[in-house]
């Protein structure tokens, strides 16, 4: 019983040591030392749901096996840092900066996390509005203002503007959706491919948003 017992804490300790994670905090701000607000991190090329708030300021905790933190706003473009164990690290985007699209940064090999799955019902919520859904969830599209670009690799990674919007079917324009609660969507699919574009016919043809929005049922 007793060397159950050891063998159990063991266990735990091994455990506890597993998910030990590193807390990490700084500022990030261009040549100016203006502090730049929403900018996007990645760790080890992948993205964390976390942002600098309105005062350019960051913290996260992250488990402690990673090696490179990345930086990006399309306005400054990127930085990479070699992570070494630091507890704080500031930012300055250099002089030289040069705006990046989404679409060619994550054309380098950045990912955004995952899509939601359907069945995850409360995912969206955590989101202002269906853009910002679409801007920071779906790394084919883009969004300017109220422009939607959809990237589709099979034509040189171009920005295709004006894709077919459909909410439940029904065709849909970008204003319309701005509209829509995000608590109220159930699911969003991208249609990047000309060949699955293109039983939706000409209005295709520059890719397709389906969205869709929880029913009676789903509330229940």
């Amino acid at each position: 019983m007793k060397n159950l017992l050891c063998l159990c804490v063991l266990l735990l300790m091994g455990v506890a040591v597993n998910a030990q994670k590193v807390s990490l905090k700084g500022s990030i701000s261009d040549y100016k030392y203006t502090k730049l607000k929403g900018v996007e991190i990645y760790i080890d090329t992948k993205r964390i749901k976390k942002t600098t708030n309105s005062k350019g300021k960051y913290s996260f905790k992250y488990p402690n096996k990673f090696k490179l933190i990345t930086v990006y706003t399309p306005k400054h473009g990127f930085i990479n840092w070699q992570y070494n164990g630091e507890k704080r690290i500031d930012f300055v985007f250099p002089r030289e900066s040069e705006p990046m699209k989404k679409a060619d940064f994550i054309a380098l090999g950045y990912s955004n996390p995952a899509p939601a799955k359907e069945h995850e019902v409360d995912y969206y919520a955590n989101y202002s509005s269906i853009l910002k859904i679409l801007d920071h969830r779906f790394p084919q599209v883009s969004v300017k203002g109220e422009q939607v670009f959809i990237s589709r690799r099979g034509i040189n990674a171009v920005l295709l503007d004006d894709p077919l919007i459909l909410v439940n079917d029904i065709p849909t324009t970008v204003s319309t959706i701005e509209t829509i609660p995000t608590n109220e969507v159930k699911s969003i699919r991208v249609i990047s491919n000309g060949s699955e574009a293109a039983v939706f016919g000409y209005r295709g043809m520059n890719g397709v948003i389906i969205i869709r929005l929880k029913s009676a049922e789903d509330e229940s």
